[in-house]
């Protein structure tokens, strides 16, 4: 099992929810992180950390949606916390759209959502593989959500009413994929498909959900975990996965075999 400690991660929308109870977890087990978000409560956020776990942190305030704010995490995170092994592409946004919508109004969303939701996975992705190459060694996952990867018998996709946002998230499925396969090898690529988890995008979804239906859902915590168990797989670990967050299921890091892949439709870098 592989040891996370003294590994270095750059956790992207890490102030609130699920990034930051990613970045939690990962700090827990030792790992120094860098970490960014558009609130500025993203400071409190690494020195909390920071002292809980004594950890390195280093921290950043701007919107993914600019190039600029992306050069300046990955070029900070480096010189101040000497390389970045472990990219986690969290951040994310939510916008509902429908075919029928007026295309002024369907642009100014498809413009928002791809600059939030598609654009910061591929420019991390990309700015930090050359790093990952030059160290041997690395580990990307990528958030993206149950839309793509369903439980059986459930429809895939949201819905009439997220085109866009769907297909802002399907696209990294092409990321996932490709780059499992161009850096078999040297950087696992792998993608955590989110369904019901407790968070401010979700709350904001379901502004009318019962306390009852809020505690039925999966908690950033449970995220980390998954994270983690797939952390410890080592480089020798499984690459080009969808591994599944599923509603009413239980989560779990399965073992890569056949009869699971069979079982759940795992998509790999050999293969769908």
């Amino acid at each position: 099992m592989e040891n996370i400690k003294g590994r270095v991660a750059l956790v992207t929308g890490a102030a609130v929810g699920i990034g930051r109870g990613i970045a939690e977890g990962l700090a827990a087990q030792g790992a120094h992180l860098a970490l960014c978000d558009a609130k500025p409560s993203i400071a409190e956020v690494a020195a909390d950390l920071a002292e809980r776990y004594r950890v390195r942190t280093a921290c950043w305030v701007g919107d993914v949606a600019e190039p600029a704010h992306i050069w300046d995490v990955v070029n900070g995170a480096l010189a101040r916390l000497g390389r970045v092994d472990i990219l986690v592409n969290n951040v994310g946004t939510w916008l509902g759209s429908r075919a029928t919508d007026p295309l002024d109004d369907a642009i100014a969303t498809y413009d928002r959502l791809i600059a939030v939701n598609t654009r910061p996975t591929f420019l991390f992705g990309r700015a930090l593989i050359p790093h990952m190459k030059a160290l041997g060694r690395g580990d990307i996952i990528n958030i993206n959500t149950d839309h793509s990867y369903t439980e059986p018998l459930r429809p895939t996709g949201g819905g009439e009413s997220m085109d866009v946002y769907d297909a802002s998230k399907w696209a990294i499925n092409g990321f996932t994929l490709s780059w499992a396969r161009a850096l078999e090898g040297l950087v696992r690529v792998n993608a955590i498909c989110m369904g019901r988890t407790d968070s401010e995008m979700l709350r904001g979804f379901s502004p009318n959900s019962t306390p009852e239906e809020i505690a039925s859902w999966k908690t950033p915590a449970d995220i980390a975990r998954l994270i983690i168990g797939l952390l410890e797989e080592g480089p020798t670990g499984r690459t080009g996965f969808n591994l599944p967050v599923w509603w009413e299921e239980p989560i779990l890091v399965p073992p890569p075999d056949a009869a699971w892949e069979v079982r759940v439709g795992t998509m790999k870098a050999t293969g769908v």
